[in-house]
């Protein structure tokens, strides 16, 4: 098997979940390499010395010199238009990275650019701009439209990181049910553990941490609900607990901070703006909980790290949400401020611990088993041959 993984539109730091499922993937393809497997990461040179440093060798990674690598929502729409414009020159390095045409481009992204000239694999994450097209711009959501759009239909099979993206999926799209494959996201317990690192208090000194605190990891984007989770800080019974946010702003932290001034919780609300993925696991661990109110989820994978930290976890009931944590959390309606001032109230009394999900639970979440479920996908495109592309 030879395969190509494409990641033109990412740059580090920039797209949440999906970044975090497309190294844990690597990660998974490199840990589990098999006997005449040819596996090659293909990006823009920022991104690509990057995942480098995560594969460790084991996996090779192609740097495509010249390539602008997306920077903000507008940056990562250009570089989808640039992935199509420059359709034959990226083929080219393509093919040049595995050593001749690949028998499977693979798009972790769910953007398939360039167009492959090989069977295609697709990473669906979700389907929200169909679910909840109120919360994009007139141009997000004519870009989605066109580039998901074809993306999907075009895939010789298509990946989803949940039960719930599949069912979406099969409902809104005209595709085979055989030919979409659930590649459930993992979560690497070695980095995320109870267990206090020797460098915790040295990762976490920059942050300058409330004393109480619960965690919200979430980009500012309208369906992570921010303003709501303000609006249940200040309906909840304790008046002293913080709320500590982190991610990408996108231009929509003065808003925000207005809202919390309007609420009266300015002081109780602090962002720390992007946490290095060192810092991340001490985070969790020194939070009295994580809250977290999205509207919409494909998956959720901070949910499943703070639980892998110890670290108790109330979240919405939307989405994929229930499926994931399978009860091993507390679950609150993300649309009612008081659901989550009881859930804020719940985690900041030390009530939100759960006895802590045993194994078999784990087991389902390796980004191992993320691999060989992604290779069942390759397998299936590749079936399928050049005809496919």
């Amino acid at each position: 098997m030879r395969a190509v993984v494409a990641l033109f539109t990412l740059r580090p730091g920039q797209v949440g979940g999906s970044e975090t499922f497309a190294r844990g993937l690597l990660r998974g393809l490199a840990e589990t390499r098999r006997e005449g497997e040819r596996i090659v990461a293909a990006a823009g040179p920022v991104t690509a010395r990057s995942l480098a440093e995560d594969v460790r060798g084991r996996l090779e990674v192609a740097a495509l010199p010249g390539w602008r690598e997306a920077d903000g929502r507008l940056g990562q729409l250009a570089a989808m238009t640039r992935g199509r414009l420059a359709g034959g020159r990226l083929r080219s390095a393509i093919a040049a990275a595995a050593g001749g045409l690949p028998d499977v481009v693979h798009y972790p992204l769910t953007v398939a650019t360039p167009r492959p000239g090989a069977p295609s694999v697709v990473t669906v994450h979700d389907l929200q701009h169909e679910l909840m097209p109120e919360l994009f711009s007139p141009l997000e959501r004519a870009y989605r439209r066109a580039f998901y759009t074809t993306s999907i239909r075009s895939a010789a099979a298509i990946a989803t990181i949940s039960e719930y993206s599949r069912r979406t999926i099969l409902e809104r799209h005209p595709v085979d049910p055989e030919r979409v494959f659930v590649c459930l996201a993992g979560v690497d317990r070695r980095r995320f553990s109870p267990q206090p690192g020797a460098r915790d208090e040295e990762l976490l000194a920059p942050l300058d941490l409330p004393e109480r605190f619960l965690y919200y990891p979430a980009n500012l984007w309208p369906h992570k609900n921010h303003e709501r989770l303000l609006a249940g800080l200040a309906q909840a019974e304790d008046r002293e607990v913080a709320i500590v946010l982190s991610g990408q702003t996108w231009d929509r932290l003065a808003p925000l901070v207005r809202e919390a001034e309007r609420l009266g919780v300015a002081g109780r609300v602090r962002h720390v703006g992007f946490v290095a993925r060192d810092a991340l696991a001490p985070l969790y661990r020194r939070a009295h909980g994580l809250i977290f109110p999205s509207l919409f989820e494909g998956f959720g994978n901070p949910t499943l790290e703070a639980l892998a930290c110890g670290t108790p976890v109330a979240a919405s009931d939307a989405a994929s949400l229930p499926e994931v944590l399978a009860g091993a959390g507390h679950l609150f309606d993300p649309t009612d401020p008081a659901a989550i001032a009881a859930a804020i109230d719940l985690l900041a009394a030390g009530s939100g611990r759960v006895e802590p999900p045993p194994e078999e639970f784990w087991r389902r979440y390796t980004w191992e088993r993320v691999a060989e479920a992604t290779r069942e996908a390759y397998a299936a495109a590749a079936a399928l041959g050049p005809g496919a592309a």
